[in-house]
């Protein structure tokens, strides 16, 4: 009696877990609403902070011998902040795809949506990712959406090139394909998108600055890299008026350019042109990022990814001053090469639907009753009105409301609260008298528990001029590299 239960409880995990192929119908209502779902989770600044989250999600649950299995440990700390972008996705999985496809399937569409729609944009300079090329037939855990395997193992930040190499091709290396240096900086692209937040991962701000700008593919991600020796260590802080409270008890440091703010940079990404031994404990690195050209033997030397970056970039000299390419069609395919390649890790006899599905493009609302789209750039009365043309033959009415997964309560973080303040009470500003209708913002006391920064929509007054500077500055070169192509 005993062996007929057990052997019964497994034909029902079979059945649970059998991979389900879903309509090219119930795909393109599906990537509607996700694409839906991204556009209403943006905000007035151009940010599209569900395309990252949910790319991150898809990498995070690719890790492990289940791949890309719909499920997430969210009791290991290397998946803090995670829920935020499950828990929009599994709602609507749960209420309207669960017998459609896996919910896999699920997650890996709301990636290749949301990077379709990082490609879509004016700016992106021809880095596009094809969602038609997704491939379907994904087995769930067991345990959907909880993972039942708890032993995953995620790469440090603080960490160098042949770290990051063994890791990636232990990874990836099961599916019998060697994994090559071009495919790690391809990989590692990905970082162009998002920004990282102190509860997630102990580190602050965004890759890329710029209004928009860590919302859309390009190759931009990479000449930051190649701007290393512009750049020192400092502590990620939280977002305290009197900036004097460290994330503890585990401060990481990160790179900064020293003049701009250009956003940050991680071991981990410098990593990419140069090699270096990472201390994995502080972050500090065995050698020095030098300009081009110095050969002091303190000097760190490039890696093997220096050499695929510069490929990507394809420099060019023009009155003296260095050009790099903004975007890459080489690249895009070879991003879309890897990122798949992650997805269909473990799983056999993957499909694709055969069908083109039409086009997810980013809709903002600058203001309210104004919405704008960005490919093409357009101005909209309605969300509807602006994805009309994106939806194909997907009824409007078809697609779910989202009112209540919008509005429902934000998931609690699993990791314990910051720690307090070592350093408090009030400033002294030394040599510095207090300028005329100006109020100092009080420090917090050295008792009161230390707040994390709005990971979505809080931007300093600073930092909103900065964007606005740059996007003004991308604006230019675009104009000056038209004349240039019209002489």
């Amino acid at each position: 009696m005993k062996l007929l239960i057990t052997f019964a409880f497994a034909l029902l995990l079979g059945v649970l877990c059998e991979a389900k192929v879903p309509s090219v119908k119930d795909v393109k209502l599906a990537k509607a609403t996700i694409a839906k779902l991204i556009n209403q989770r943006s905000n007035k600044n151009q940010d599209f902070w569900w395309i990252a989250g949910f790319l991150r999600l898809v990498w995070h649950d690719s890790v492990g011998k289940g791949g890309l299995d719909g499920c997430i440990d969210y009791a290991n700390t290397a998946n803090n902040g995670l829920n935020l972008y499950s828990q929009d996705l599994n709602a609507v999985y749960d209420q309207n795809f669960k017998s459609a496809m896996s919910r896999a399937d699920f997650y890996a569409l709301a990636a290749a949506t949301g990077l379709e729609m990082a490609g879509n944009d004016r700016r992106a300079a021809g880095t596009r990712f094809d969602a038609n090329k997704l491939k379907f037939g994904r087995k769930d855990c067991a345990t959907s959406p909880n993972e039942d395997e708890t032993t995953e193992q995620f790469p440090s930040s603080k960490i160098g090139w042949d770290e990051m190499m063994a890791y990636f091709k232990k990874m990836f290396e099961v599916d019998g394909a060697d994994f090559t240096a071009k495919d790690l900086v391809a990989l590692m692209g990905a970082h162009k998108l998002g920004k990282a937040t102190v509860r997630n991962s102990g580190y602050r701000g965004e890759w890329m600055t710029g209004g928009g700008c860590s919302s859309r593919l390009n190759l931009k991600y990479f000449i930051r890299v190649l701007t290393g020796p512009k750049r020192h260590q400092v502590p990620a802080k939280t977002k305290w008026a009197d900036k004097s409270c460290l994330y503890q008890p585990n401060v990481n440091l990160q790179w900064k350019d020293r003049t701009k703010n250009t956003g940050i940079m991680m071991d981990a990404d410098l990593a990419l042109a140069w090699k270096f031994k990472s201390d994995p404990k502080t972050g500090t690195i065995d050698c020095t990022i030098c300009e081009e050209g110095n050969q002091d033997e303190k000097c760190c030397k490039h890696s093997p990814g220096y050499a695929e970056i510069i490929k990507y970039l394809d420099p060019t000299t023009k009155k003296g001053k260095m050009k790099f390419k903004k975007g890459s069609s080489v690249y895009g395919a070879d991003f879309q090469a890897i990122i798949y390649r992650m997805m269909n890790l473990h799983h056999e006899d993957l499909q694709e639907l055969g069908e083109d599905l039409p086009k997810a493009i980013k809709v903002y609302t600058p203001s309210e009753g104004k919405f704008q789209s960005f490919q093409p750039w357009k101005d909209y009365k309605s969300l509807e009105e602006a994805m009309a043309d994106q939806l194909g033959d997907v009824n409007w009415t078809d697609i779910p409301d989202l009112t209540a997964i919008l509005d429902a309560k934000r998931p609690d973080y699993p990791k314990a609260p910051l720690e307090k303040c070592e350093r408090g009470g009030k400033k002294k500003m030394k040599g510095k008298k207090k300028k005329k209708g100006k109020k100092w913002k009080k420090s917090k006391k050295s008792d009161e528990p230390m707040e994390d920064e709005d990971a979505f929509e809080d931007v300093s007054a600073m930092e909103f001029l900065e964007d606005e500077i740059q996007d003004i500055e991308e604006d230019i070169d675009d104009f000056v590299d038209e004349l240039e192509n019209t002489d």
